[in-house]
């Protein structure tokens, strides 16, 4: 029995060892300014072992290439994994400060602004562990509030119950639309240097604007022949051929 845990230990820690190589190799080759070769390191882990620190890194390889259209999309799948992560946030703003295409946001109410931007600033895992958290803390105010006498401790674990479960309602809804949004992702981006859009889903309808290489988008609908309605960054919807994108998750 001793000899067959140490065998599989080897055997997973082979695979393992490769991965961390070749990280480090990479890590080296961007540290050189051997972007090309960083390229080639992180995009073979990223196939094997994808992680939102290894699509950042990739980015940021990307990007010093000036290949921007693979540089958004890495930093897209990078927040896909984990929306909370800052640095790839920041770099993906920088980013599209280089593409051709630039859009105004749709107007909506701060409050719906001010809410995406708190349920982004943290993970899925993040949001269910405050949630864990919030129960745990309602239940103990609970039992507090029934086994203390004193009234002013029964008023205070009442009211620490209260924003328990309050804590508890908010954070798991807020996890419950990280699981929606990490589940539903239908962003893609233009990966061709230039993509027409139509007002309907054939060739002899009304153009719309002509998209670029690195812009992102949100396919909405798909259509027969292949067309796809996609959702601009601005809020407008356009028919497209998809052969010039590139989903961020792509499909199974």
């Amino acid at each position: 029995m001793r000899t067959f845990l140490l065998l599989l230990s080897f055997l997973l820690w082979i695979p393992l060892g490769a991965a961390v190589r070749t990280k480090t190799a990479g890590d080296s080759a961007y540290l050189r300014k051997d972007y090309p070769e960083a390229v080639r390191l992180y995009s073979a882990l990223v196939k094997a072992q994808p992680s939102a620190d290894l699509y950042y890194n990739l980015g940021n390889a990307h990007f010093r290439l000036q290949e921007y259209p693979k540089a958004v999309l890495a930093y897209e799948r990078c927040l896909h994994l984990d929306p909370s992560h800052e640095d790839a946030r920041f770099n993906l703003t920088v980013v599209r400060t280089r593409l051709t295409d630039h859009f105004a946001p749709p107007q909506q109410m701060f409050f719906v602004s001010w809410w995406q931007e708190w349920r982004a600033s943290r993970s899925l895992e993040s949001w269910t562990r405050w949630s864990y958290l919030c129960l745990l803390l309602a239940m103990l105010a609970g039992m507090l509030y029934r086994l203390a006498h004193r009234v002013l401790i029964r008023k205070a674990a009442f009211f620490l119950s209260a924003a328990g479960i309050f804590g508890f309602l908010l954070t798991t809804l807020l996890a419950w639309q990280q699981k929606a949004a990490f589940r539903d992702n239908a962003r893609a981006v233009v990966m061709a240097a230039e993509l027409p859009t139509y007002t309907s889903a054939t060739a002899n309808s009304k153009r719309g604007p002509t998209l670029h290489e690195g812009t992102t988008v949100e396919i909405q609908e798909c259509a027969v022949g292949g067309w796809q309605q996609v959702l601009l960054p601005n809020g407008e919807q356009f028919w497209v051929r998809p052969y010039k994108m590139e989903r961020v998750v792509p499909r199974p």
